[in-house]
């Protein structure tokens, strides 16, 4: 035999399980709809509105290209030896000195005047003593602007 109260806890499900499958079964033929659960709104976060960043401004460079000079720098007084380069050692009795400068400077090769061509160019031949020769080139202009360039030749006959 079972005991009371485990049997009235079976009855009970025994009860329920027929109650189940009679209604399976073919009780109310009419389905009962279930209340589905209403969507609950949630907000969407929506970030706020920036405004870019600035840009920073930077200086505009000058333009690249060669510069424009100014007439008077255009004609600012310079003075190039082109040969013989200094220290040169030479075995002959006399050498070339050329160069170039501004088209209107007076130039001198060892106190001596020498002529400057339309394109700035001179040249002048300096006789040599065996040993090293000091040349001494000047040019100046009108304004009283001088440039000068001091090479040592050596003559090893």
């Amino acid at each position: 035999m079972t005991s009371r109260p485990y049997r009235a806890a079976l009855i009970g499900v025994v009860a329920a399980v027929a109650l189940a499958a009679a209604g399976c079964a073919g009780g109310d033929p009419t389905p009962t709809p279930t209340a589905a659960p209403a969507p609950t709104p949630t907000a969407t976060p929506v970030p706020a509105a920036t405004a870019p960043p600035a840009p920073t401004p930077t200086p505009t460079p000058p333009p690249a290209g060669p510069a424009t000079l100014t007439p008077e720098e255009a004609e600012r007084l310079f003075l190039q030896i082109t040969q013989p380069e200094d220290e040169s050692i030479v075995s002959t009795g006399a050498v070339a000195v050329q160069g170039s400068t501004t088209v209107d400077a007076v130039v001198s090769v060892n106190g001596a005047v020498v002529e400057v061509d339309a394109q700035g160019a001179f040249e002048a031949i300096v006789a040599l003593e065996e040993g090293p020769n000091l040349i001494e080139v000047v040019a100046s202009d009108l304004t009283g602007a001088q440039e000068s360039v001091d090479i040592v030749v050596v003559y090893l006959p």
